[in-house]
């Protein structure tokens, strides 16, 4: 189905579009129903556009049920600009023996032309099997400001592990600050582990993550020149005096 109306007067125009598709599949072993609303709405020569696009996605067979939702929000207002976009993505699957739960949300805003940038993405998982729950929340936070410019990132990742004999919890913070082009940067870092999770599985050895012998032990960072200046001196991703020194 398809509805469109456009209306013109005195050089102001207004253009609705909206367009719904339903898909229903049924097999012997799973049925399939997918739902797509797309509306678009446009004001204004100069304009104001509002796009919103919804997607659900329901999956049932014999041994698991999938639900998938998608929502997406689009708005752009004037020519030099202010634009936000809005995604939000839900996945949940229901089997036998496991339930997972994934929700992705992503904001994104940008203001004028030199420009201010800020873009949200929180992500959750949520994971219950017979025998434990696991929790992992991710929020970002990029803040860019001016074109010579102030940047702020901000990670936070939290993963919560209940199992039969365990409970595992651990906390990473990184904020990064970068001011100026010549610059200042700071750097923050915060881990938190909980010890008796590293003793009793095989996804990371605490001795070799918390401590300076894993990174001599891994090619993805050298410990000794990580926050060194030899570091620096072999890589074209950061200047050390401009990353770790402040200036």
């Amino acid at each position: 189905m398809q509805i469109r109306f456009s209306g013109l007067e005195a050089s102001i125009m207004t253009t609705l579009i909206v367009n719904v598709t339903v898909i229903l599949i049924i097999g012997q072993r799973q049925t399939i129903l997918i739902i797509n609303v797309t509306a678009i709405l446009i004001i204004g020569q100069r304009q104001t556009i509002l796009i919103i696009n919804v997607t659900a996605i329901l999956i049932i067979g014999q041994r698991q049920t999938i639900l998938i939702i998608n929502v997406t929000v689009i708005l752009i207002i004037g020519p030099r600009q202010t634009t936000l976009i809005v995604n939000v993505t839900a996945i949940l699957i229901i089997g036998p023996r496991q339930t997972i739960l994934i929700i992705n949300v992503t904001a994104i805003l940008i203001i004028g032309q030199r420009q201010t940038i800020l873009i949200i993405n929180v992500t959750v998982i949520l994971i219950i099997v017979q025998r434990q729950t696991i929790l992992i929340i991710n929020v970002t936070v990029i803040l860019i400001i001016g074109p010579r410019q102030t940047i702020l990132i901000i990670n936070v990742t939290v993963i919560l592990i209940i199992g039969q004999r365990q409970t595992i919890l651990i906390i990473n913070v990184t904020a990064i600050l970068i001011i100026g082009q010549r610059q200042t940067i700071l750097i923050i870092n915060v881990t938190v582990c909980y010890p008796d999770y590293w003793s009793t599985t095989d996804y990371f050895d605490y001795q070799r993550y918390c401590y300076p012998d894993y990174w001599s032990t891994t090619d993805y960072f050298d410990y000794q020149r990580y926050c060194y200046p030899d570091y620096w001196s072999t890589t074209d991703y950061f200047d050390y005096q401009r990353y770790c020194l402040l200036s």
